[in-house]
């Protein structure tokens, strides 16, 4: 390895911890607390047309709202962070990345192979993405915490509560999710490390 690599690659080392201390601005309440209102809306048609329990509808919801996140990202990113972008945006990827796969795999996996415990689900995907939150908490403002941990509580009661009945309800989804998204936006918005310094997280 020349000296040249050498130095190109303590470069690289140096941004992706610089990544991982710096507070990350990608995320925008607004989208954030749209895909819960959607939650919460398609919880609500479910419930009103009879409370059909199929997951399809809540699956495509999910592709629409990481999509929407996905887009409001990358754009923000790009104009808060500048040339330091691309190095937070793979940080906070890296983050996130395996709760989505795990999430993803485990769906497939239930509904095609063992549709009868599709009543898990919610409750599995609520305590991944909590473990997503937690992951990313030391790039993003402390009091985000509060989301992470409603989605874990949330998890675990949507689990006990789809066991007695072994079934899937409207609200399993939409109650936590809607309402976790909107707790999240609001933690975002009102987040005092951005008030304080808009550009670092302070080091503990």
């Amino acid at each position: 390895m020349t000296e040249l690599q050498r130095a190109l690659d303590d470069i690289s080392n140096i941004r992706s911890q610089i990544a991982d201390v710096q507070l990350f601005q990608g995320f925008g309440p607004l989208v954030i607390a749209l895909t819960g209102a959607l939650a919460l809306g398609l919880a609500t048609l479910q419930a009103l047309t009879g409370g059909d329990t199929s997951l399809l509808p809540w699956i495509a919801l999910a592709c629409l709202s990481t999509a929407l996140i996905a887009i409001e990202t990358y754009a923000l990113t790009r104009r808060t962070h500048g040339p330091n972008a691309s190095n937070l945006l793979w940080a906070i990827l890296q983050k996130f990345l395996p709760c989505l796969i795990a999430g993803a795999a485990l769906g497939w996996i239930i509904l095609t192979q063992t549709p009868e415990i599709t009543w898990i689900l919610p409750g599995l995907w609520q305590i991944l993405l909590a473990l997503g939150l937690f992951a990313a908490t030391s790039m993003l403002p402390r009091n985000t915490l509060f989301a992470a941990g409603w989605y874990l509580v949330a998890g675990l009661l949507v689990l006990l509560i789809s066991a007695q009945a072994t079934a899937i309800t409207p609200w399993a989804m939409g109650l936590p999710f809607g309402l976790g998204q909107i707790l999240l936006a609001c933690l975002l918005h009102w987040a005092p490390e951005k008030r304080k310094n808009p550009q670092r997280r302070p080091l503990p």
